[in-house]
């Protein structure tokens, strides 16, 4: 009987870009980016980060892992590409590929993720991804990605503190050019059932979705801009 072959499932993708007015900033920028995947690898247990290929003693219980890389440097730019494999035995691997780009005055970053059955039951695969440190760590240090010109969600919160900060809000939401969803979260100094709930979000949601927090005066402006039915209270 032929053995069953089962291919990736994606989880997710990043993508986004930091444009410079000078080649030397943007040079600045990939080696200051390569660094930081440096350490993410020194921080997994990876010996020779520079090295082809390599492993590394992955953090999950029954986990193994390893990791390619491939470094280019031409006319054209640098790619740097590296595709990390966490093995956990009898269950599914995790798949990361992250690719570092220099072309011209920009950096350009892409990630993806995925994951597949090691074995050969026909059921859903239950994994809970979570966003790679090293995005997240990229990410939240500038402040200047963009991803179709739009800012990417970067952990920091939108603070809408006064009626006008609500209006500003408001405007944002109905930006057309706006790529990622907006978060609302509304305060209430007098209630508070979770603890800096906003800021936890911000947090979890770096590269997928910024997050806005209003009080009573930013609401009612959201209510006044927006409508009734687009309230937040």
């Amino acid at each position: 009987m032929e053995r069953l072959r089962f291919s990736m499932q994606e989880l997710a993708k990043y993508s986004f870009v930091s444009d410079f007015n000078d080649h030397s900033d943007a040079i600045d920028r990939y080696c200051s980016v390569s660094e930081r995947v440096d350490q993410w690898l020194t921080e997994k247990g990876a010996a020779g980060t520079s090295a082809e290929r390599g492993t590394f003693s992955s953090k999950t219980r029954g986990a193994s892992g390893h990791f390619t890389q491939k470094i280019i440097d031409n006319d054209n730019g640098q790619l740097r590409e590296i595709l990390l494999l966490d093995l956990i035995k009898g269950q599914h691997s995790f798949a990361t590929n992250l690719r570092i780009g220099l072309v011209e005055s920009k950096v350009v970053i892409y990630c993806a993720l995925s994951v597949q059955r090691s074995s050969q039951v026909i059921a859903p695969v239950k994994v809970r991804p979570r966003c790679p440190r090293v995005i997240k760590d990229i990410i939240s240090s500038y402040d200047d990605w963009r991803f179709e010109g739009d800012t990417v969600p970067n952990g920091s919160v939108i603070n809408s503190a006064s009626y006008e900060d609500g209006c500003d809000l408001s405007a944002q939401l109905v930006d057309k050019t706006r790529r990622f969803p907006v978060l609302v979260v509304s305060d209430d100094l007098e209630y508070r059932p979770w603890t800096n709930l906003a800021q936890k979000l911000a947090s979890d949601l770096v590269g997928v979705a910024h997050v806005a927090s209003a009080d009573e005066d930013g609401s009612w402006a959201l209510t006044d801009e927006l409508g009734k039915s687009h309230s937040c209270y």
